[in-house]
Parts: C-alpha cells; structure tokens; sequence
C-alpha cells in the first residue's frame, strides 16, 4: 500500500511539473533575454520592485485559479479588489474604525461580493462570463459613486502596513502574504477532498453531480474563496501605494487571466495549479517591466501579452490533445 502511495505522489507531482513547466522555461528565457540589453534587470532592487507590483495580481490569482480549475470564470475580481480596498480604507481614514476593524470589513464586502457572483452563476444558472461581466460594472458603479471619483488619503499606519512594509528589513509585507496564500492554496487544491472535488466539477460537473458532488456548493464556494483573496489584494495594495482610488487594480484581471493561463491551469476546467499561476503571474509582470526597461512602447504591452496568451492556448490544446490520443 504504501509503495502505490508513493507511486501516486510521484506521479502527481510529474503532473504538476508538466503543468507549470513551459511557463518556467518561458520565465527564464525572458528574464535572460531581458538582462542581456538592460543592465538593470537584474538588479535587486528591480527585481524586488518586480515582484513586490505582482503581489496584487499574485494574490488575487490564487481565487481565480480555484474558480477557473472548476470550469468557471470571473471578470468581476479587479472591481472586487477596489471597491473592498475603498470602502475599508475610508472606514478607518473618515469614520473613525480601527485598522484591524477595517480590513474586517473589506474582507466581508469580498466575501459579500463573492457570494453574489456565485450564487448568480450556480443557483441563478447565469454564465460566468455574463454574469461576472455584469457584476464587474456594477461594483465599479458602486466605487465611483461611493467615492465620488476621489482618493482617499490620509489612511493609518495601522491598515497601510500589511502592503508596506518589510519583514526582517528585507522582505515587502505582501510579497509574504501572497507566498501564505499560495501555500494555502496549493495545499487546499491538491492535497484536500474539496481540491478534489473542485477539479472534478471542472472536469465534468455532470459525472461530479452522479458522483455524489455537491456542484452547486463547489462553485458557490470558489467564488467565496476567490473573494476573499480580492480583499485581501484590495488590502495589501492600498497599504503598498499609500491610497485608495476609484480605479485601482482596473485591468488587473486580465493579467491575472493570463497568468493563470500561462501557467498552465487549463481553462476548459478540472486541472489547475497555484504554483504555475505564480510563475505566470510573475513572467507577465516582468514582460511589462522588460517593456518599459527597454524603451519599447506602452502600447507594444498588450499586444505581447495577446500574444503569449494565444501561445499558451495553442500549447494547452496540443497538450490535451495528445493526451486524448494516448488514451
């Protein structure tokens, strides 16, 4: 019995190397091509500062990664991420609450928020896409009005601290708090009943249901997850620039998706992995660095984005189909 074990984690883990691979090689060979005409590159404080601008989308990569592994989708997350940041942040710079009381109360608005993009897409019956797609504008509607268009200043040490500061003098807070996050996530998808579960509903939601899978729980329940990961990126990003404003993090989710996806997590559902959407994370952000290191136009960032994107689609569809003839 114990020999099987083994075999099964070993096997498992090759699994999840293949998974998050091409995005490691890709990583690498960017980062080498990058060093090669920029001599700042490499430079530790560019490479902190790197690092330290993906902790948002980091973090709030670890929800999607669990909502996109069960076969579903969100374009909601970066309107989640603001309005829990501004709403907290001006409980506890104008009304008086206390720092701890604060980051409570953006966290529940995430969770709030998620609840609500889950119950719409497995009780309501929406499509993700639509139904995020709505929700996403009406959380920004929510901020702007809210807000008043205008940024909250004047935020307490005691909330700002989460995204700036640094353990043992070295270490940014959020860049800690994303690699927990990730741990937990990695733990919690790969190593528990309802990981498992998760994958199984993206794999087929109807062979789950026959199995006895609450497929409506699942998915109510990685978007609850997912909210909660937004709350705390709303969090660590407002400590990181000192400020809530109406358009923080806007645009954010599509970097996350296609971290996500130049990770390797499969976007037809049932296979994902938090350490590949880490290094996919952290590739997108350094291909938006090596642009701006190099001279190369702002512009030119969306279209290799796109581009990487569609390579790793490509990559994805030629692996599965592989996959199926070896079947």
């Amino acid at each position: 019995m114990k020999s099987i074990k083994s075999v099964r984690i070993k096997l498992d883990g090759m699994n999840t190397v293949k998974m998050f691979l091409p995005a490691l090689v890709t990583l690498l060979a960017v980062s080498l091509l990058t060093s090669f005409f920029s001599n700042t590159f490499l430079t530790s404080a560019n490479l902190f500062n790197v690092i330290n601008q993906a902790t948002t989308t980091g973090i709030m990569g670890v929800g999607v990664t669990f909502i996109i592994t069960s076969g579903k989708f969100d374009l909601s997350s970066a309107s989640i991420v603001c309005l829990s940041a501004l709403i907290s942040a001006d409980f506890c710079a104008n009304k008086g609450v206390s720092p701890f009381v604060a980051i409570l109360i953006a966290i529940l608005i995430g969770v709030a928020a998620g609840c609500l993009n889950g119950f719409l897409v497995a009780y309501v019956g929406l499509i993700p896409f639509i139904a995020t797609m709505g929700t996403m504008n009406v959380f920004k509607g929510i901020s702007l009005i809210y807000s008043k268009s205008l940024t909250i200043h004047s935020i307490p040490d005691g909330y700002t601290v989460w995204g700036s500061t640094k353990v043992f003098g070295l270490i940014p807070s959020g860049i800690l708090i994303s690699l927990v996050l990730y741990a937990i996530g990695f733990f919690v998808l790969s190593k528990t009943v309802f990981g498992h579960k998760v994958s199984a509903v993206g794999g087929n939601s109807e062979a789950a249901r026959l199995a006895g899978i609450g497929v409506k729980r699942v998915v109510m329940s990685v978007y609850i997850i997912a909210g909660f990961c937004y709350s705390i990126a709303g969090v660590v990003l407002t400590g990181r620039v000192g400020a809530a404003y109406p358009t923080a993090a806007e645009g954010c989710e599509l970097d996350v998706i296609a971290g996500i996806v130049i990770g390797g997590t499969s976007m037809a559902g049932g296979r994902g992995t938090h350490i590949g959407t880490w290094i996919g994370v952290l590739l997108v952000a350094i291909i938006n660095n090596a642009i701006n290191l190099l001279g190369i136009s702002a512009y030119a960032t969306k279209l290799v984005q796109g581009t990487v994107i569609l390579l790793a689609v490509i990559v994805e569809i030629l692996r599965s189909k592989t996959q199926s003839k070896k079947l």
